[in-house]
């Protein structure tokens, strides 16, 4: 079940895929959690 954050950006998944936006919405609340654009620093938060 898609969580109500994935469900608005469900036009997206024609073009790109499931997968491929759902990365994309974890990247993005990793770096808000983390404060940081460093993959290497947000990795420790996944």
């Amino acid at each position: 079940m898609l969580t109500p954050q994935l469900r608005k950006f469900s036009d997206l998944y024609d073009k790109y895929g499931l997968g491929a936006t759902k990365n994309l919405h974890l990247i993005c609340q990793l770096i808000i959690l983390g404060r940081t654009c460093s993959l290497w620093k947000l990795k420790d938060y996944v």
